[in-house]
């Protein structure tokens, strides 16, 4: 898609900092999201704000028509995640370009019968009528009159002839959007936008705009752009220590509210437990190994430090080494980013209410009595059997051997889930397997590192 709009009303930054979302957390449809709102405002600016409505009512400056155009944008992706659009798969996502239709007029989608009547495509959102008249009455007109009311303190009555006009030229802008420029990423809405966005942040960073988005001819020759890294030659050793330094150095900790200790808890994961002290030798599984793995081990009695800032930290040290050094780990990052973002901090939340509450005189009584039957190791959760109860079978990851009907007498059981990794000490007791002290609860992708 062609980031093709002359002005720009929101930034990419703006946008990041107001989005509802982590950057890393950002998808095909908040792009494309954040490309319609500049789109619709330029719009809206050259094509409906025109000479002649300048005294008019709704008439808006550079700074509200950025502000209206986010908050419709806000509005959509709303609806669209509140009709599951994110989870969709292609062949139920609004294909306009089929121009498909339906039968009854707009009166009639228009009537209190609509709702039944979309109810008869409950396995297509999309009829291009359809979805014209659920844009209209759940994103432009709400939000355009609260918009007014809120912003500008003026009350428009929902039929006003010149509000309607408005309403109509938005939906027209939006619908033809989807239709010529959106279906390359709405065809895989969930998809990770990171690199979209920091492309356009890098961009913001070395060619700042003017507030109105409107460039002289001095300052448009005076811009241009750096020689890349690629056309450098790049040593064949850059000491890990050394770059994470430089990046501190740089001022990225401070210009992206991350932390340095973060990077130094990566730095210390690499050169101490893996052994990787070439930046370029970084592997895939460091990634994964550092964030299912280390991070849990370190962060579970840290209750300071929050698991997701360091993720965030780590995603932007990643872009920062492939704008200074050519080198990307992005993929590797994002796809075991997506695999642990919501198991790690599950995991590291149950240990930390675990230890909270663990009986650790009795752990010293029983631990490594002779006349007790004791085990320990890695042990895999394949089956929560008894809630009421608290019993799970667990399977010996090292002699592939299950235990069933293991007991755990804590409140840790209700947020285990099965695949979890755990690693425990266990005694015998009547005959029977119970859990006497857990050291660890892994994600499941940690089981590759802890067999």
């Amino acid at each position: 898609m062609a980031v093709n709009f002359q002005k720009t009303y929101i930034s990419a930054r703006e946008f990041v900092e107001s989005w509802d979302k982590e950057i890393y957390d950002l998808t095909h449809l908040d792009y494309f999201i954040y490309l319609l709102i500049n789109h619709l405002g330029n719009q809206l600016d050259n094509r409906f704000f025109t000479q002649e409505k300048i005294d008019s009512g709704l008439f808006l400056s550079f700074e509200n028509i950025g502000t209206l155009c986010f908050n419709i944008g806000d509005s959509f992706e709303y609806f669209l995640e509140e009709q599951r659009y994110g989870n969709m798969n292609p062949d139920q996502i609004p294909d306009f370009k089929a121009g498909l239709g339906f039968s009854g007029s707009e009166d009639e989608l228009r009537s209190p019968d609509a709702r039944r009547i979309r109810a008869l495509l409950s396995d297509e959102l999309i009829k291009e009528k359809s979805f014209r008249v659920d844009l209209m009455e759940h994103v432009i007109l709400d939000t355009l009159l609260q918009f007014y009311y809120e912003e500008l303190n003026l009350e428009f009555a929902e039929e006003d002839l010149e509000l309607l006009q408005m309403a109509d030229f938005v939906e027209e802008v939006i619908v033809d959007y989807i239709r010529n420029d959106g279906q390359s990423f709405l065809q895989r809405p969930g998809e990770s936008a990171i690199d979209y966005f920091e492309e356009l942040l890098e961009a913001e960073e070395e060619y700042k705009a003017p507030k109105d988005g409107n460039w002289s001819e001095e300052e448009e020759d005076a811009w241009k752009p750096e020689d890349s890294p690629a056309d450098e030659w790049c040593p064949a050793f850059e000491d890990i220590s050394r770059v994470v330094q430089r990046f501190i150095e740089s001022g990225q900790d401070r210009k992206s509210g991350i932390s340095a200790e973060d990077l130094l808890l990566f730095q210390e994961y690499l050169t101490d437990h893996a052994g990787v002290h070439n930046m370029y030798e970084i592997a895939d599984e460091n990634f994964l190994e550092f964030m299912a793995v280390w991070l849990v081990q370190r962060l579970s009695q840290e209750e300071r430090r929050d698991p997701r800032r360091v993720y965030r930290s780590l995603a932007r040290f990643v872009s920062w080494i492939h704008q200074t050094y050519n080198v990307d780990y992005k993929a590797a990052f994002i796809k075991y980013f997506d695999g642990t973002k919501q198991e790690v901090p599950r995991v590291i939340k149950a240990l930390r209410s675990y230890l909270n509450e663990y009986d650790l005189f009795e752990i010293l009584l029983t631990r490594g009595r002779e006349d007790i039957e004791q085990a320990s190791g890695f042990y895999e959760v394949k089956r929560l059997r008894s809630r009421l109860q608290k019993t799970l079978d667990l399977e010996d990851t090292r002699f592939v051997k299950t235990l069933e009907g293991v007991k755990l007498n804590s409140s840790v059981f209700s947020k285990l889930r099965s695949g979890d990794i755990v690693q425990a000490t266990l005694v015998r007791r009547s005959g029977h397997w119970e859990v006497l002290e857990i050291h660890f609860i892994y994600p499941a992708l940690a089981k590759r590192f802890v067999n």
